[in-house]
């Protein structure tokens, strides 16, 4: 998988791959929750029956709303160049897809605001 354009996912090698994405999603408005959509696009248009809707909590005495979502998708790359792209809307500037740094009391590492993880599945049928 090469990194060249750091929003496109581009195999070196064509088939079928699994993309797994875990993202964490945070709300600061203390009144309204919001949906999250998070779909895939194939060379720059959306793939079809990808969206996944999350609604983000509201913000709450304890700190932002948030919500880790998670899906995954199979994807065929079929021509040198082909290329996918995570996409993602909500309607509401409060929600963000939120980075936390390592933490004292209790000690912890970083929370990423995305992983996504990327595997070989087979050769083209």
């Amino acid at each position: 998988i090469t990194g060249t354009t750091k929003t496109k996912i581009t195999p070196q090698v064509l088939g079928v791959y699994n993309i797994t994405l875990r993202l964490q999603f945070a709300n600061t408005d203390t009144s309204d929750e919001y949906d999250v959509d998070v779909w895939l696009k194939k060379n720059d248009v959306d793939v079809a029956a990808t969206n996944n809707v999350y609604t983000i909590p509201k913000k709450h005495t304890g700190g932002n709303g948030q919500a880790v979502v998670s899906t995954r998708f199979q994807v065929e790359f079929e021509n040198e160049g082909d290329y996918v792209e995570i996409v993602w809307h909500t309607p509401s500037s409060t929600v963000f897809m939120e980075h936390i740094d390592p933490q004292t009391s209790p000690i912890r590492p970083e929370t990423p605001s995305a992983i996504v993880t990327v595997s070989f599945v087979s050769a083209l049928p």
